[in-house]
């Protein structure tokens, strides 16, 4: 599954951070779409870089959160659309909400673990768009196929983006104008182009 794909107008080339196939590309259908326009966001654009790696943190912090409720994973529930929902999807979505917050309360935060439909069409033309534990049927069966995802999205278009996996630790991070890069146990490793 396709997280996110960005083109580097710095450089004119397309990056694409990926994820495992376990789920259909369409999913989340119509996600990435433009809202209505609304004031900016204070992020500045060159700032990526910086955001980029508190965005990183945010998103281990949450595997983290996932990986300690795996010997308990307590009631799961159902959510309207159908789809499983644990103490570990609310755990993460805690630490990414409450950190994406501190980075920029004026963002409108796009979470699957709340009413995406509304929060999208509130959503200005900057918001952050977020699934704190994608792949929670696998989670619950205990394969280690699960992610923790984040995307700032400008205009419908992803230009920032982390994609944790909590069981073995390893970071993609990506932004435009700062290219992408794989992250394992601290050793970062710079991602070609598509």
């Amino acid at each position: 599954v396709v997280f996110f794909v960005f083109n580097d107008p710095a450089t004119t080339e397309l990056y694409t951070l990926s994820l495992h196939d376990a789920l259909p590309i369409s999913r989340e259908g119509g996600l990435h779409r433009p809202a209505p326009e609304r004031e900016r966001s204070v992020i500045d654009p060159r700032q990526l870089a910086t955001v980029l790696e508190e965005v990183g943190s945010l998103t281990r912090r949450a595997g983290d959160a996932i990986l300690a409720t795996v010997e308990s994973l307590g009631e799961i529930e159902e959510k309207a659309d159908g789809s499983p929902v644990t103490r570990a999807d609310r755990a993460a979505n805690d630490v990414i909400v409450e950190g994406l917050r501190g980075l920029d309360p004026s963002l409108t935060i796009v979470s699957e673990e709340g009413d995406v439909e509304r929060t999208l069409k509130e959503a200005g033309s900057l918001y952050w768009l977020v699934d704190p534990l994608d792949g929670t049927k696998e989670f619950i069966k205990g394969r280690p196929e699960y992610t923790v995802n984040v995307a700032l999205v400008e205009d419908g278009v992803p230009i920032l983006g982390a994609i944790q996996v909590p069981v073995s630790g390893r970071l993609y991070l990506g932004a435009r104008g700062v290219g992408a890069r794989r992250v394992d146990a601290g050793v970062a490793t710079p991602l070609a182009p598509d």
